[in-house]
């Protein structure tokens, strides 16, 4: 998937899927081992580390573990996404996932003090969750905030383009200029062909030194956006590509980049701005 449907019905039946499955295989394989003579009720973790027959019977306990540790209400986890669908279909999708991101939290807490009591493993389990349950929440609301403004709201037009020729050596003083934050547009006989980031020329300058030119190293293959586009649609697509900036074309001609710095900055005007109107 692209991305985590928005649809509470969509979510619901994708979120229940995953641990009916992991249920489903662990049944599945208690009744062969059952048939194959196994005794299936000796749960030993001893034995598990020492005799490998008694995998099966492991592998299919594990399962219908996994199954019900998924359903615990700790969003992100399945249990807590299908809360977030529950909820989402008698309040706002915001509203619905800071009340899961919230129960997500508080299992958080209780497996970190667990983790304490019993066992370290539940304190890795405690980081990720609430960590997960963190920045899913945050992505929702930034994407929320985003809807209505469009890229040409806030993109930047004072990128300094690069002929793809420019030697690496010419371009050091450039990159940190910070005209387009990090990101440098680049062209070839005057049209755009790719965007080359500052860790990118860091990282060239270090494997091939300052004598390559900046084409051979632009990122080609990263999409580009219109100024039409709506944020919101462009913050997912950087989180889902897992990327910080992308140029924005408008007829086949560059006239702009647009960061996840640009984003961000741009949710946090409209949070004050909505805030102040409470």
């Amino acid at each position: 998937m692209e991305h985590i449907p928005e649809d509470p019905t969509q979510e619901l039946k994708i979120a229940i899927v995953g641990p009916l499955t992991s249920l489903a295989i662990g049944v599945v394989l208690l009744i062969a081992d059952f048939a194959a003579g196994f005794d299936i009720f000796e749960f030993s973790f001893e034995r598990i580390a020492t005799d490998w027959t008694y995998f099966p019977v492991y592998m299919a306990w594990i399962n219908i573990f996994l199954a019900f540790f998924n359903l615990l209400p700790a969003f992100p986890m399945d249990g807590g996404r299908v809360i977030r669908a529950y909820l989402a279909q008698k309040t706002s999708y915001v509203r619905a996932t800071k009340i899961a991101a919230t129960i997500g939290k508080i299992f958080a807490i209780i497996f970190g003090v667990a983790g304490v009591l019993i066992n370290p493993i539940l304190i890795f389990i405690a980081f990720f969750v609430y960590l997960g349950a963190s920045s899913e929440e945050q992505a929702v609301m930034v994407g929320e905030g985003l809807k209505g403004l469009q890229v040409k709201d806030v993109m930047n037009t004072q990128c300094v383009t690069i002929p793809a020729e420019t030697s690496l050596s010419e371009l050091v003083e450039k990159i940190f200029d910070g005209t387009c934050r990090g990101v440098i547009p680049v062209t070839e006989k005057g049209v755009y062909i790719g965007l080359a980031s500052q860790e990118t020329i860091l990282s060239a300058i270090h494997e091939h030194g300052l004598t390559v030119h900046i084409g051979k190293i632009a990122r080609r293959d990263l999409p580009v956006v219109s100024p039409e586009d709506n944020l919101s649609d462009v913050y997912k697509k950087m989180q889902r590509d897992q990327e910080k900036a992308y140029a924005v074309v408008y007829h086949g001609e560059l006239v702009g980049v647009i960061s996840l710095e640009d984003l961000g900055r741009a949710y946090t005007v409209v949070a004050a701005l909505r805030s102040g109107k409470e």
